[in-house]
């Protein structure tokens, strides 16, 4: 019980905080007003950093934000890191890096969703104060059981986030750098300050997902499992001191619908990047109250 929940609201990202990136803004080519699209053709508006799909053919002349003649397919390569779904993912080879003007202080930063990354390196500096954080972190997948035979032979698996406590002062220049293999990628990313909750999350958590797959049966009577995402699930049950009840009454009333990230305990699995589906304050004793509090992932 000694570990508070935290819980993250991330900062927002637009094109004045993006400050660079080695990241292509898309994989497809941008739209023009004078080309003739045929159906199933993909363009994508630095506008709005969206992809889109025409629909219909000799699609010509239509803007793609506002013309039914196209499908919004998602956030570009580059943006996709910032458009608070960790299913979609920013993609390239080998590696890439970012540099962000946050808008805000803050003391968290989270990269989520992650596939094939070896090292992310983390640094802050300020016009003023200078270099204030420089981290490297090893995400090299290991194992998943000790032995000769699974070193060699075994399936590997490396760390799917990566959250790190950082001095992000307002003014501050965040910068990451991301290296890994060719199909390396990463689904999430965001800074923002941590707030505690409660004295520490008491024994008895429990983790799991709500899988979305669909199990089908044919016209034969064959059983087809047709794989869907998943998103992960938590139950925090954390004890409130009397005189900090209604602030964190008030605070969880004003993050209702907007997705945060949620740091349980010692576990990679209770860390959530989500929404809370419900909580309840059971005024249990006169000096601490007890807070039930269900969290669901974003798929």
């Amino acid at each position: 019980m000694n570990t508070p929940l935290r819980i993250v609201q991330s900062l927002p990202v637009s094109d004045s905080v993006l400050l660079g990136s080695d990241v292509s803004e898309s994989l497809y080519p941008a739209w023009s007003a004078g080309a003739n699209y045929n159906m199933g053709d993909r363009v994508h508006l630095v506008s709005t950093h969206k992809d889109y799909e025409s629909v219909v053919a000799a699609n010509v002349d239509n803007n793609p934000a506002t013309a039914l003649q196209w499908s919004e397919v998602g956030p570009t390569n580059r943006w996709a890191m910032f458009d608070r779904s960790p299913t979609t993912q920013t993609a390239k080879a080998g590696g890439f890096w970012y540099r962000l003007a946050p808008p805000g202080a803050y003391n968290v930063v989270a990269l989520m969703g992650l596939t094939g990354a070896q090292t992310l390196r983390v640094r802050i500096s300020h016009a003023t104060h200078g270099s204030l954080f420089d981290k490297t972190i090893d995400l090299t997948s290991l194992p998943m059981q000790a032995g000769w035979w699974e070193w060699f032979y075994g399936e590997r698996r490396g760390p799917s986030l990566a959250v790190l406590e950082v001095p992000g002062i307002l003014g501050s220049e965040l910068r990451i750098d991301v290296t890994g293999t060719t199909a390396l990628a990463a689904g999430l990313f965001l800074f923002g300050q941590s707030k505690n909750v409660g004295l520490g999350v008491l024994q008895g958590a429990r983790l799991g997902i709500q899988d979305f797959s669909r199990k089908e049966t044919n016209e034969w009577g064959d059983t087809v499992l047709v794989q869907r995402a998943f998103a992960k699930r938590a139950s925090f049950d954390i004890p409130v001191p009397a005189d900090q009840v209604d602030e964190v009454i008030s605070y969880l009333a004003g993050i209702r619908a907007t997705p945060c990230l949620f740091i349980g305990p010692r576990y990679e699995s209770a860390v959530i990047y989500g929404f809370y589906k419900e909580f309840d304050m059971n005024i249990a004793y006169a000096s601490v109250s007890e807070c039930s509090l269900e969290v669901e992932g974003m798929a």
